[in-house]
């Protein structure tokens, strides 16, 4: 499967092999990735992205750690860092 770009309510969702790649395509001020457990990070996926963005100059977050199915006091929790750091893109890995 190729990259595949699609547009919902203005929101850009990539997916497919090299979707990764195409990431270094995108010029973002703040980027907040937004990952589950540890095997992201393990497999080096998260640096990965990391440095795509920072090679465009972003400034980049991770936040990692959510859960599957996360309470409403998780989703809060995690809508407060968003808001504090206030990316102008958010990324989620995994």
């Amino acid at each position: 499967m190729a990259v595949r770009s699609v547009v919902l309510s203005g929101k850009r969702i990539i997916t497919g092999v090299g979707a990764l790649n195409s990431l270094s395509e995108y010029r973002y001020r703040r980027v907040a990735i937004v990952t589950g457990g540890s095997s992201m990070t393990r497999y080096g996926i998260i640096d990965r992205v990391k440095a795509l963005f920072k090679g465009n100059g972003s400034e980049v977050f991770v936040i990692s750690g959510i859960k599957k199915n996360p309470s409403f006091e998780e989703v809060f929790d995690g809508l407060k860092i968003l808001n504090d750091f206030a990316p102008d893109c958010i990324v989620a890995v995994g």
